[in-house]
Order: C-alpha cells, then structure tokens, then sequence
C-alpha cells in the first residue's frame, strides 16, 4: 500500500494527525484523541473566569512549591480559627488511585462532587466527572468501560491495517500505537487505578488529618473572602514542579 492510499485512507482521519517532514512521520498518540473527543464538554477548562466566579486548584504553568506551600499554610489557619467548619476541597494525590482506594483514604461518608481521571499512558487527556458518594465508584466503572470499548475498537482497526502496510516507517508506527492501547486496556478494570484527584466537602480538621495522611499531595481549600469556587484543578502525579500540561 503506498503512501497517498494510507493518508487518504487512514492517517487523515481526525484521530491520527500525521506530519510528514524530512520523511520522518510523527503521529500524536491515539489515546489523545480517544481522551478529548469524550471529555466531559461542560468542563470549562479554557473558558476565563468572570468576576463572579472563583477557580481551587491551581492555574497552569504554577509553580508548585510556593503554591502548595501557600495552600497547607490556610488550610492550618483555617482549622484553627475554624475547627469544625466545613470547605470544599481539592485532593490531589501522588499517584492514580482506584476509587476503592479512594474511598478508603477519605473516608466513606465524606461527600465527594468531582473526580479527576486520567489513564496514566502518554498522550491521555485528563477528565472530569461530576459525581456525588453514591455514583463516585460506579462512574469511573462507566468512564473505563466507554474507554476500553472505544480502544479495544481502535486496537482492531490497527490490526487489521497492519499487514498492508508495506512501508516499514508507517508500519512501525502503527505498531506503536498498538502497543500504547494495549497498555491502557490492561488498566481499564471495573475498579480502574486512573483517579488523581477528588472534590470533597468536610470539616477543616479532618482536611487537615487527611492532608497528612500517605498518598495525598496537597489539600486545596479556598481562601475565607471571595467568591466560592466553580472550577476546580488537581494536580496530576507526574506535575512535581509546576502545572505544565503532561503529554
């Protein structure tokens, strides 16, 4: 099969963005797509703020350090002035957790709005579902299931347009791109190790407990003036310095 048969019949579809240069070809991963195009669309990640609105969590391109610094400092003063009082919170944690784990760390009866999931595999796009105690499990379930039946489709398609291939640089790809979906099925279980991160609503002393507990990178809550929070970001396991974006 030569090479404008293959552009026209497979690389030019929407999931695979080929650049052709110097007869190198590099192709974004499947699984960035597969990501993007399910993503939760009311989550306004790249819509600013108006003046009445607040974002927890922090902006891209932080400097984590001074950020998460900054954060336990008010969440120690919070818990001072305010022992029983209640926030909402973002918990980041330093690794994708399976929500049973989650559960166990914060508690089954804490009150949860958000989960952050990402597959843990180069080119996947985080996400965002809204969620409450009761759906929390049965959601990410739902997210991995939409996921590996969308891959394992990709993964056959790959298969099958493999042994075309006679170009030994598009094969190679295309192998690659087979490997990496592999990869991501074998974690896409009923109880999926893909959260990074929750929102949960609970009083300032058990924030504080939690925040020391092992697993968790930072507890997020706002400041007591302004507006209250209606966007929220984790901070992903592989973001140590700052929010760049993790391809």
């Amino acid at each position: 099969m030569n090479r404008e048969l293959l552009a026209s019949k497979f690389l030019r579809r929407p999931e695979m963005v080929a650049l052709i240069a110097g007869g190198v070809i590099f192709i974004a991963g499947l699984a960035t797509f597969i990501a993007a195009r399910t993503t939760d669309p009311d989550t306004p990640s790249s819509v600013p703020l108006g003046a009445d609105q607040a974002q927890l969590g922090p902006p891209g391109g932080a400097e984590l350090g001074p950020y998460m610094s900054s954060k336990t400092a008010t969440l120690e003063a919070r818990a001072k002035s305010e022992p029983k009082g209640v926030s909402l919170a973002v918990v980041s944690f330093d690794d994708y957790r399976r929500p049973s784990e989650v559960v166990k760390l914060i508690g089954g009866d804490t009150t949860i709005i958000r989960v952050f999931c990402r597959i843990p595999v180069a080119g996947s796009a985080p996400e965002e579902l809204r969620v409450d105690k009761a759906s929390f499990a049965p959601e990410v379930a739902k997210l991995a299931a939409s996921r590996r039946s969308t891959l394992s489709e990709e993964l056959l398609e790959l298969r099958k347009l493999i042994p075309t291939v006679d170009d030994p640089a598009y094969r190679a790809v295309y192998k690659q791109d087979a490997e990496a979906i592999k990869k991501m099925l074998t974690l896409l279980t009923e109880d999926p190790p893909i959260v990074y991160g929750v929102v949960i609503k609970l009083e300032h002393r058990s924030l504080v407990g939690l925040s020391k507990a092992p697993g968790v990178k930072l507890v997020d809550i706002p400041g007591s003036e302004g507006p209250a929070p209606s966007r929220f970001t984790a901070i992903l396991p592989e973001q140590t310095q700052r929010t760049d974006p993790v391809v």
